[in-house]
């Protein structure tokens, strides 16, 4: 935690399907100091999507819901813009869920304290004070996985203009209460009493972010507050029910839905892995100076979230997840061990630079040298990361991230690539 500036962890192990412990490290803050305990919250970030996802379908369960007809019929507030491939393909809640409705924007940056905040449709629109471009289908339907918040932004619309409620209080009555998550919440910003004791966010130097946690208009996303319990609690029912379980919150044809691969890696809601059956079910978080993870077994009622207060949170979160993979045996999250190259001067230094990067978000990768290593930054993504070359064509760092590199026939570096496809290129000089 020192290392990576990171004030506080939370930690919560499932086992046979039931919480088995929980342990909290560090404060709340660095300014009081103020300890923080396994009731104190923090944001999930991206882990809002599936338990967004969870408050749906369980909806759909009890109420009816066809999530395979196109959401424009569904709309009340707003209509998706049409697209060139509406007459053959058309957009539906399975999709959405699923990250593969073809809709754009990656993520969102939320809204500094005492900044306007947009509604959801002058987000969807992309029309101040929105701080993200539209949202719009650009590529076909169904055909292939982009991960787009701007989509299940799209369906918590759809699901509250169905049930005339906000996913605030959907989410409390749907599943909050019923398995007793009393230290959940979509309110953006946070009010009542979970408010005082929520974990301060601290960017990458280990200082609270100006203006606190920021606030995300785009709830489904990214605006849920929660704890490892709380959201264990709703793993356990997702595993039970799974196991066909007859007294679990889920019907079991529900969650085969949810843990049936949509379009690979995605099931509704979670990311899945496992050969022919699955074996887990996952999904990370990272907003404003708040990093978190869930990942869960299947089969074996195991499973563990982690959530942090600090922007260095997911480096901290992977040596975690490889210590406990040590200790209860699982296959996952095994360490990687890799040799360290020797760089030709000339191609050493052409890597050096600022390459930009405009999808699926518009950021900077920048790479200068510290002490014969490379020190790399991108966007809020990564924070003063060092790599370590593995080869001429590849960069590697300590928490498992590579940078594949990609030089031209002169052998200088103006295109590097990472996160299974994401390109960076460097401006002509």
């Amino acid at each position: 935690m020192a290392h990576y500036k990171v004030p506080a962890v939370s930690i919560g192990f499932l086992k046979d399907n039931k919480i088995s412990w929980t342990h909290t490290e560090g404060v709340i803050d660095l300014n009081s100091n103020r300890p923080i305990d396994e009731n104190t919250v923090f944001q999930a970030a991206s882990i809002s999507k599936p338990v967004f996802a969870s408050a749906l379908m369980k909806y759909r369960q009890d109420n009816g819901l066809n999530i395979d007809v196109d959401v424009n019929t569904l709309l009340k507030s707003w209509k998706l813009p049409a697209h060139e491939w509406a007459s053959k393909n058309k957009v539906t809640l399975r999709q959405l869920l699923s990250h593969s409705a073809g809709t754009t924007v990656h993520g969102f940056a939320g809204y500094t304290d005492g900044s306007d905040v947009p509604s959801i449709t002058s987000l969807l629109n992309g029309v101040k004070p929105a701080n993200s471009a539209p949202v719009v289908v650009d590529i076909e339907p169904g055909t292939q996985f982009r991960y787009s918040g701007g989509g299940t932004t799209l369906a918590q619309l759809v699901l509250q203009d169905q049930t005339k409620s906000s996913l605030t209080e959907l989410a409390k009555k749907t599943i909050f209460e019923p398995l007793m998550m009393q230290h959940s919440s979509f309110s953006q910003p946070l009010i009542g009493d979970l408010k005082s004791n929520a974990a301060v966010a601290h960017n990458a130097d280990g200082k609270p972010v100006v203006g606190g946690a920021h606030t995300y208009a785009t709830l489904s996303a990214a605006g849920l507050w929660t704890t490892p319990s709380d959201l264990l609690r709703l793993v356990s029912q997702i595993q039970l029910a799974d196991l066909g379980n007859k007294d679990s919150f889920f019907s079991k044809s529900t969650i085969d839905e949810m843990l049936t691969p949509q379009i690979p890696p995605m099931g509704i809601g979670f990311f899945l892995e496992g050969d022919g059956e699955i074996s887990s079910f996952s999904h990370g978080g990272a907003n404003e100076g708040f990093m978190a993870h869930l990942f869960a077994h299947t089969k074996t009622g195991d499973g563990i979230v982690i959530m942090t207060n600090g922007e260095n949170g997911t480096s901290l979160i992977d040596e975690i997840m490889i210590r406990a993979s040590e200790i209860y045996h699982w296959n996952e999250f095994k360490p990687t061990e890799k040799v360290e190259s020797t760089l030709a001067p000339k191609l050493f230094k052409s890597i050096l630079g600022e390459y930009k990067i405009t999808e699926p978000f518009e950021t900077t990768l920048v790479i200068t040298e510290e002490r014969g290593k490379f020190l790399v930054n991108i966007g809020k993504f990564v924070k003063n990361e060092v790599f370590f070359p593995e080869s001429e064509r590849q960069l590697f760092s300590m928490t498992g991230m590579s940078l594949f590199l990609h030089p031209n026939d002169k052998g200088e570096v103006n295109h590097i690539s990472f996160w299974g496809g994401i390109n960076a290129i460097r401006e002509k000089q």
